[in-house]
């Protein structure tokens, strides 16, 4: 068997550089070969008291912006406040008309009869072991990147920011924050008929 994986570019492609690049996944494929789209989906689920206000603080500096992009956007289906992904990022996205609800939809990427199967599975956030240190891991990495722009957007010191950040992580055990992973497989046509 052969296999072409994608992973986590849901935030790098709009609809027609996706149906681009499972063509190209496509061509590179061997018939019979199996193409896996796998894609982490951006909102996390039973988050603390304190995200919530990281996130509310977002959303509410990023709403008229928001607003504004997804009526001039003819593209966009989705409206951009319908989950906590950070209004910062969707803002960013629409501008580039990629959408971040797009990991849910892996599956429908495949078209022309391929074999398709696809699912989900939940992961927890600074929790239940190695897997949840891993993507609280992931967590602290946003929130260092985002740290600048969000204590200026928020009024919060440097410090003030690093101790709210802290409380968010450390509220993730607690409250059982968790997300999921999206995948999809299709197979490639083998030309061959299949019996049975």
């Amino acid at each position: 068997m052969y296999a072409r994986i994608n992973r986590n570019m849901s935030l790098c492609f709009t609809p027609e550089e996706w149906e681009k690049a499972i063509t190209e996944l496509r061509r590179i494929c061997k018939p019979g070969g199996y193409i896996e789209l796998v894609e982490c989906d951006h909102d996390m689920r039973s988050i603390g008291p304190n995200l919530t206000k990281v996130m509310t603080t977002r959303k509410f500096m990023a709403r008229n912006l928001c607003l504004l992009i997804s009526a001039l956007s003819p593209t966009n289906t989705s409206h951009p406040l319908s989950s906590f992904t950070p209004p910062v990022v969707r803002v960013t996205l629409n501008l580039r008309n990629i959408s971040p609800d797009s990991a849910s939809n892996v599956h429908t990427f495949f078209t022309n009869g391929e074999h398709v199967a696809g699912d989900y599975s939940s992961f927890p956030v600074g929790w239940n072991g190695r897997l949840g240190e891993m993507f609280l891991r992931n967590s602290e990495l946003g929130f260092r990147t985002l740290g600048p722009y969000l204590s200026r957007a928020m009024g919060l010191s440097e410090a003030e920011w690093e101790d709210l950040a802290k409380k968010c992580l450390a509220e993730n055990s607690e409250f059982l924050t968790w997300g999921n992973v999206h995948w999809a497989v299709g197979r490639k046509f083998s030309g061959k008929k299949v019996s049975g």
